[in-house]
């Protein structure tokens, strides 16, 4: 992935009166495009020269382009605008828009305390290659009512090639408040190549119920403010008066330096998002330097995939409850990202936010760098949320944890049995200094581990509630290190068939469903009335209770004995004797059938696992 830092000066050079059919975002077959029918601001008297006063010519040109549904030019030039109270335009969803493009031009504010232009009920709103510049400084306290650009209740709007910078609060607030219909909330959002630079409170604020997509923009390292930061660089949340939530929003392809928040639920409310929307989160470079997470979620449903990730912790004794990634949530998926910490307790820390228990988290094929982390991931059961259900599975998979050089526990549920019912962890590799931890758990908690290799220095299982008997399996593992409870085989149930060729060998019957996963499933005759079955060695038949039934083919007649036998060492296969009613070893008629049927407790089978 490869990311160019733009430079602010130029975010808001593109010459807009080249058309260009195929890049132009369309609203009901009507273009953006801008014609002959475009005023200029320069049209009521604005100069553009960076030190006259604009004031009164800028809002003239906006008030009769918005009643006259005329699009706007801010040609190339610095404009100074001084109004000491707000700008607002309200559309009343009466066909009126904000449809506004630059040539390099820059609205310069003047005033420190206001929310400068808001925009509601609109149409549409369209605002192309403009900077917007407010008058902070470093020293200035943050306010998060003092933004650059507000758009309320929207039904479509695009943002391009703009620049929000040096306000003390957001540089652009979009919201739904103050609607309270999901019809005319604000949607069908697309902010594209634009740069978010040196804001007090944050570069970009989005609440309720909005969708559409932030992509290809840049959010700067630079912050104005010594005062403690109130906001986030990208901070997303729920409307707190309508409750609505975010519906199917996708942040792509962005440049981030700073913590983004991805909340789909109402601080005030604990409102938490429609089960079927999704904030998705992929294709980033996410860089935070001394803030306690990267990324922080609570509420919904979110993605997280294919991203770089890095932060920072200057600060000691980092809080192990935020990782890195900070989620509460109904689900989550956790995907093929690249998580760098450099002073992090824990990397991703989860608590529960569900619904009904059928919420689901899957972390999947990241790749973590660390010098040194206490845990690379705590499950946390938040009893005292609004929504207090568990997760129904946890699954982690085929991460990769060679980039971390000292690690302490693999994973922790520290309260009551963590965010999950069941915790599904399958090709894993760890050998640090210690493996699973479980704190004060419930009965009811389930821990399955498939295909992992977990061998710590000091302690494999931690469970120090006493009087509760926890449940852990294990399929194809090699486990090692000191436990406090024990360890249980996983019971497989076996369902297989067999056809003997005309080599005398037994070949797996595809038609016949056979849950025997990841094995050579074949019948090898060693000698006359001996055969081998592949499926399984001596060693990892710690018990079993096999039947067995041959079915000949219907030219056949005979009575025929199948007897299981043990191998002599541990890595011999199980193998069967085949003997006729007269106890003679016999060999089995050419498509002769084999059906093997049966429960067996062990070490290390392999078969599949409904969930």
């Amino acid at each position: 992935m490869t990311f160019k830092k733009d430079d602010p000066s130029s975010s808001s050079t593109e010459n807009h009166n080249t058309s260009n059919k195929a890049n132009e975002p369309t609203i009901q077959n009507k273009s953006f495009s801008h014609n002959a029918s475009t005023l200029s601001v320069k049209d009521f008297g604005a100069i553009g020269d960076g030190v006259t006063d604009d004031t009164n010519a800028i809002n003239n040109a906006i008030s009769f382009a918005f009643n006259n549904k005329r699009a706007l030019d801010f040609e190339s030039g610095i404009y100074v605008y001084d109004r000491p109270t707000t700008l607002f335009m309200d559309g009343n969803f009466d066909g009126r828009f904000i449809d506004w493009v630059g040539r390099g031009a820059k609205i310069l504010f003047k005033r420190l305390d206001i929310a400068y232009l808001s925009f509601f009920k609109m149409e549409y709103v369209n605002i192309e290659g403009i900077t917007f510049e407010g008058p902070a400084a470093v020293g200035d306290s943050p306010n998060q009512n003092a933004i650059g650009l507000g758009i309320y209740s929207t039904k479509r709007l695009y943002i391009g090639n703009c620049c929000f910078t040096k306000f003390i609060g957001d540089g652009l607030f979009i919201s739904s408040e103050q609607i309270n219909s999901r019809h005319n909330s604000t949607q069908n959002v697309l902010i594209q190549n634009s740069h978010f630079n040196n804001n007090g409170r944050g570069g970009l604020t989005i609440v309720g119920c909005v969708s559409g997509n932030i992509m290809s923009n840049h959010f700067g390292d630079d912050r104005l403010t010594i005062a403690p930061v109130i906001g986030d660089v990208i901070h997303i949340e729920s409307d707190p008066s309508t409750r609505y939530g975010i519906d199917s929003l996708c942040i792509s392809n962005n440049l981030i330096f700073g913590p983004i928040n991805l909340s789909n639920c109402s601080w005030q409310k604990g409102w938490v998002g429609d089960k079927d929307t999704w904030i998705s989160f992929h294709h980033n470079k996410l860089v935070v330097s001394d803030e306690q997470y990267a990324i922080i979620s609570i509420g919904g449903n979110i993605k997280i995939m294919d991203n770089e990730i890095e932060i920072t912790r200057l600060t000691p004794n980092d809080d192990l409850g935020s990782g890195a990634i900070y989620l509460k949530c109904n689900s989550a998926i956790i995907k093929r990202n690249t998580i760098k910490t450099v002073g992090k307790g824990t990397i991703i820390s989860i608590y529960n936010w569900t619904h009904d228990n059928k919420g689901k988290v899957i972390i999947k094929e990241n790749i973590y760098i660390t010098d040194v982390c206490s845990y690379v991931y705590r499950f946390y059961k938040d009893a005292n949320s609004t929504f207090p259900n568990q997760h129904n599975i946890v699954k982690i998979i085929n991460e990769n944890y060679l980039g971390i050089k000292l690690g302490n526990w693999l994973f922790s549920a520290p309260q009551f049995g963590g965010s999950s019912l069941k915790y599904y962890l399958e090709g894993l590799t760890w050998s640090h200094s210690n493996g699973i931890e479980f704190k004060n758990p419930n009965s009811n908690e389930v821990l399955y581990l498939r295909d992992c290799l977990v061998t710590p220095s000091s302690s494999l299982f931690k469970w120090d509630r006493i009087g509760v008997t926890p449940k852990i399996y294990h399929e194809n593992s090699k486990l090692s290190g000191f436990s406090t409870v024990g360890i249980n085989p996983f019971p497989l149930s076996i369902n297989a068939s067999y056809k003997i060729n005309a080599q005398g060998h037994g070949e797996d019957n595809k038609l016949y469903n056979t849950n025997i996963i990841g094995r050579t499933n074949t019948i090898t005759k060693i000698k006359k009335g001996n055969y081998q079955w592949d499926s399984f060695i001596k060693e990892e038949l710690y018990s079993y209770n096999f039947t067995a039934q041959i079915i000949l083919p219907s030219a056949e007649t005979g009575i025929y004995f199948l007897i299981f036998k043990n191998g002599l060492n541990n890595n011999d296969k199980l193998f069967f004797e085949i003997k006729d009613e007269k106890n003679n070893l016999v060999d089995l008629p050419l498509n002769t059938e084999i059906l093997i049927g049966g429960i067996m407790l062990n070490n290390s089978a392999i078969s599949t696992l409904a969930m």
